[in-house]
């Protein structure tokens, strides 16, 4: 046992660059599917990243396997290559149903080539020396170099914000509102005329529900929603899903604040069908229900009339 651990962790003179390579292939695939990826799809393409694991898995065993004399082998290298190959392929199915032409159709290549020079110039920063006759020299090269570095970083912040931000999934905090779940917010009738106007197709028609929306936003006091539908004018033939114009910033949707205090229920739906009726906590105290006219379970009283509305 202690032969098998001392060949498996020896160490080498460098790492092999296949090994290397299928490293970051690995640490990428779980960045993008973690950060870009809807939910679900890491449960759906679970059997692909259990295979992912074999190709990488066999080459940190190769030595173990072949010992030490073969490491640097031309043999032994063509098997890591070809093993990087298949862990390229099963990236590109784990990675397919992620947008990515969409993200840098949509700016999103500023980001990229702003982090390249960020970490160059990192890198070379810290492999060249500062090389100056005297200290105020030194100290003058220094300062233009912390400068460099911090304006790209600030600048790739802000790029960050306007082009990535605006693909990661709101379900994880992001700004792609294009696979949430619609929803529709249900008022009572004593709160008729606090709707906001266009959120309502009747407003006598019961029971009082919007159009399909999305929760942009909430707070302990009011929603922000937009209408599902809402395209800026644009034919349904031009843009099926809104959610994909408003995350490319060629239109800002019309959001609207809604009190909680106003809101009886939210339903969301999955699919069309009902996933989730979640009750809104009332303001004040509820009536409680007459006992004497008790209601079936899941159903409501009946409501008793007055002698005056049969006038």
């Amino acid at each position: 046992m202690r032969d098998f651990l001392g060949r498996l962790l020896a160490p080498a003179e460098n790492m092999p660059l296949a090994l290397l390579l299928m490293i970051v292939i690995v640490i990428g695939v779980f960045y993008c599917v973690i950060a870009f990826a809807h939910p679900g799809l890491f449960a759906a393409k679970q059997t692909l990243f259990d295979w992912l694991y074999v190709p990488l898995a066999v080459t940190v065993c190769l030595r173990l396997i072949l010992g030490e004399g073969t490491l640097w082998s031309r043999r032994v290298n063509k098997v890591r290559w070809i093993l990087v190959v298949i862990s390229i392929g099963i990236s590109f199915f784990i990675l397919k149903d992620i947008e990515f032409p969409a993200m840098f159709k949509e700016r999103m290549h500023n980001y990229v080539i702003l982090q390249l020079l960020f970490l160059f110039f990192v890198y070379r920063f810290t492999k060249w020396p500062i090389l100056a006759p005297d200290r105020k020299e030194r100290a003058a090269r220094l300062l233009v170099r912390l400068m460099i570095i911090s304006s790209l970083f600030v600048v790739g912040v802000f790029s960050f914000a306007h082009t990535v931000y605006n693909h990661i999934p709101a379900e994880k905090g992001g700004g792609d509102f294009s696979h949430v779940s619609d929803s529709q917010i249900c008022f009572s009738d004593a709160q008729r005329m606090s709707i906001p106007v266009g959120l309502v197709p009747d407003i006598n028609r019961q029971p009082l529900c919007t159009v399909p929306i999305k929760v942009i936003e909430e707070t302990a006091t009011d929603l922000f929603v937009a209408r599902s539908s809402d395209r800026g004018g644009r034919s349904e033939h031009d843009v099926p899903n809104p959610a994909t114009l408003w995350r490319s910033g060629e239109y800002r949707p019309v959001v609207f604040d809604i009190s909680r205090s106003v809101i009886s229920s939210v339903v969301i739906f999955n699919d069309g069908k009902i996933e989730v009726s979640r009750p809104i906590a009332p303001t004040s105290t509820p009536r409680l229900p007459d006992q004497s006219n008790p209601a079936p379970q899941g159903f409501p009283a009946k409501k008793e009339r007055s002698p005056q509305s049969h006038r």
